[in-house]
């Protein structure tokens, strides 16, 4: 009985930490509530909040503000590469198109019809990748390649 308490009460906890684990109620894990409080636990558990130092694993940023490129923050996951990218207001988000080839993340239909390349360290999965707008924030889940491309290669004597 005491470990249906003591497992209870982390329950109990985590649902006070994620808000009931979505806002809504609708569904019972919301990934950005997942992730939240994913964030909030490796924080307690270093002694420093990362959000502050960016040091949530990030290996890439956006180029300055200053430039016609929009922000982004790529972090890398154990499975997966994130990209981040808020949407300012003014741009048609429908028009956006998402492709990805040679270790990069191309997003067209930028303003004056540029084209943003984001380096990613290496080739993730061509057909695990999934992109979700919602609230500002498009977010990019590619999945790393976990297969090694490896080949013997035969030396002609």
């Amino acid at each position: 009985m005491k470990q249906f308490n003591d497992w209870f009460n982390q329950i109990q906890s985590m649902q006070k930490t994620m808000g009931n684990f979505s806002g809504t109620g609708n569904a019972p894990f919301d990934l950005s509530s997942i992730d939240t409080y994913i964030q909030e636990t490796i924080q307690q558990a270093l002694g420093h909040p990362l959000g502050n130092e960016k040091r949530s694993m990030p290996i890439e940023h956006s180029p300055s503000k200053h430039s016609k490129q929009l922000d982004y923050e790529l972090v890398e996951l154990h499975h997966y590469y994130v990209v981040k990218i808020p949407i300012p207001e003014g741009i048609d988000v429908e028009a956006l198109r998402l492709s990805l080839g040679n270790c990069r993340l191309y997003v067209h239909g930028l303003a004056g019809g540029d084209v943003q390349t984001i380096s990613l360290p290496e080739q993730p999965h061509q057909k695990q990748v999934h992109a979700q707008y919602k609230k500002g924030l498009l977010e990019v889940r590619l999945a790393r390649n976990t297969r090694e491309d490896t080949r013997d290669i035969y030396i002609q004597y």
